[in-house]
């Protein structure tokens, strides 16, 4: 079935014929086993693809080599009394084999009968190669890129052989280095490794876990593993893109204090320095009025008069009707800033003043403590000097208590008399009954049953090994030799021993030491049973 896909896939054949040829195909291979006849049986068989077709040959004629899984294992197909003469010879000679639960000997000539109707149908289907190769399971190689030779190839694929090891080694030829299985479990992912054990290639399970984790698991990690490989891997869709953010902008609303009047174009006539100002300051402001302290930086800064200007008026006070000059009012300021640098002056000779006269006043209250110290200290000593004399002054008390006599001597002890003779203990005991107390043991709970516990522990032990190795679980036999039979290294026993501690946590006493001497799966049973045993009886 996995041709169908592998052809839409390379655009070979739209959806919709994919899914009419995949239903159609199911429809004829169920009626295959409604016939009401033999439709035959199948069975798979662990041995060497070489002797598997020998002993078709040379036994059992009606049998033929229906799958070529891997270099040592095949599958029959045929009627089905010729199966199960197969089965007895395997058995007979120590080879494995499982007979499959299959409705009919697929892939053989007892299914001619489906794959008519199916080739009719499929000749009738779009069809179109592209430039994508796909490879064929009946013949191993391409397919042909005539759509006719492709839809005959396809509809007789149900009752011809699939030679799914000569398409791996096809793959291999065309330089193909990395093989992923798309489906469930790793089935193939174990036979395409038996496949290409000594090429150097890279093979792996999208269904990683065998359905043990969750799916999303499984797929990071096969994409991860494409990564790592080299592969253009784009991650961008495994999760929603992350929004863009808008720009923040900041808005400032500026309000005018004095806005410009809409109508008027031009601006206000400057002021005239020449006029005279008509300022309230200049005007009422007397020259004799300002402080001494201003006249006299007035006096500093004015430069040398000359004689002309000595026998002119020094200075002439201001009136409030006459407008004082441009030139005198300028003078002023100078003046104002002298009296306010020293009014400053004299507050901070004034704050000067205030924290002299603090410390000062810290002083002496320090003084009079210190003072005080004193006094109290002499007192004291007066108060200490006083109580001893008074102490020494004091005559002692004469004793008065009774004397106590003196007690009697205390006879010196004699020794014993002996003890009357006792009766014997036993006599004792017959004669004086002592009431026992019966103690009752804790029931035992009673252990499981050998037989189911090692039901138990094979059916795990089969379940780890064949998601480990690859094969199938009813392939699997408890005398299957586990390095020549089904190819165990030493990384694949710690693997083993690892899925086993989780599921069966009593087994600590199986280590890699005690696996190494256990050659088969009955062995590895008998070793875990075994140590479960020993735990048991520990703790007991």
């Amino acid at each position: 079935f996995g041709e169908l896909p592998a052809l839409h896939a390379a655009g070979w054949m739209d959806d919709s014929t994919l899914l009419n040829l995949a239903a159609v195909r199911g429809k004829h291979m169920a009626h295959a086993g409604d016939t009401g006849t033999d439709s035959g049986s199948m069975l798979a068989v662990q041995a060497p693809l070489t002797d598997i077709e020998t002993w078709i040959k040379d036994r059992f004629s009606d049998l033929v080599l229906a799958n070529q899984n891997s270099p040592d294992q095949g599958v029959l197909s045929g009627p089905t009394p010729a199966i199960d003469q197969a089965v007895t010879w395997c058995r007979k000679n120590k080879i494995r084999c499982v007979k499959l639960p299959v409705a009919a000997a697929f892939h053989s000539r007892l299914v001619a009968d489906a794959a008519a109707p199916f080739h009719e149908f499929v000749a009738d289907q779009p069809i179109a190669p592209t430039k994508v190769p796909v490879l064929s399971n009946t013949t191993g190689t391409l397919y042909d890129t005539d759509p006719d030779t492709v839809k005959s190839l396809l509809g007789h694929q149900l009752m011809h052989p699939v030679c799914f090891k000569q398409n791996i080694e096809t793959m291999r030829d065309k330089n193909v280095q990395f093989f992923m299985e798309i489906g469930p479990k790793t089935v193939l992912t174990g036979l395409t490794k038996k496949i290409l054990a000594s090429d150097p290639v890279t093979v792996i399970g999208l269904d990683g876990s065998s359905g043990k984790k969750s799916g999303l698991t499984d797929l990071a990690h096969a994409l991860c593993h494409l990564a790592a490989k080299g592969f253009a891997v784009d991650l961008t869709p495994w999760e929603d893109p992350v929004p863009s953010l808008a720009l923040k902008r900041m808005r400032i609303k500026l309000s005018g204090a004095n806005p410009k009047p809409m109508g008027e174009k031009t601006l206000p006539r400057p002021l005239n320095h020449s006029e005279p100002r008509t300022g309230c300051c200049a005007c009422k402001t007397d020259v004799s009025s300002l402080p001494r302290s201003s006249q006299t930086m007035k006096q500093q800064h004015r430069p040398e008069s000359t004689p002309a200007d000595q026998q002119g008026p020094v200075m002439h006070p201001l009136s409030s009707s006459s407008p004082a000059p441009e030139q005198e009012s300028n003078t002023d300021a100078p003046a104002r800033y002298g009296a306010n640098t020293g009014q400053a002056m004299h507050l901070v000779h004034k704050g000067l003043e205030a924290m002299q006269a603090l410390q000062a006043q810290t002083a002496r209250a320090h003084e009079k403590f210190l003072d005080t110290q004193a006094r109290a200290t002499q007192t004291l000593a007066a108060m200490m000097s006083h109580t001893r004399e008074f102490v020494d002054g004091i005559s002692p008390v004469p004793d008065t208590s009774p004397v106590m006599p003196r007690p009697a001597d205390v006879p010196a002890p004699q020794p014993a008399a002996p003890l009357p003779e006792q009766p014997p203990l036993r006599e004792k005991m017959n004669t004086t009954a002592v009431p026992r107390h019966t103690h009752s043991d804790p029931p035992v709970t009673a252990a499981p049953s050998p037989a189911r516990a090692s039901a138990k522990i094979q059916s795990v032990l089969f379940d780890i090994v064949s998601r480990l190795t690859g094969f199938p679980e009813e392939m699997l036999e408890p005398d299957m030799d586990i390095e020549s039979d089904l190819g165990v290294d030493s990384i694949k026993k710690v693997e083993i021993i690892s899925e086993l501690e989780k599921q069966l946590p009593d087994t600590r006493g199986l280590t890699t030491e005690n696996i190494g001497t256990s050659r088969t799966l009955a062995d590895i049973c008998r070793a875990i049973s075994s140590s479960g045993s020993e735990t048991s009886d520990a703790q007991s």
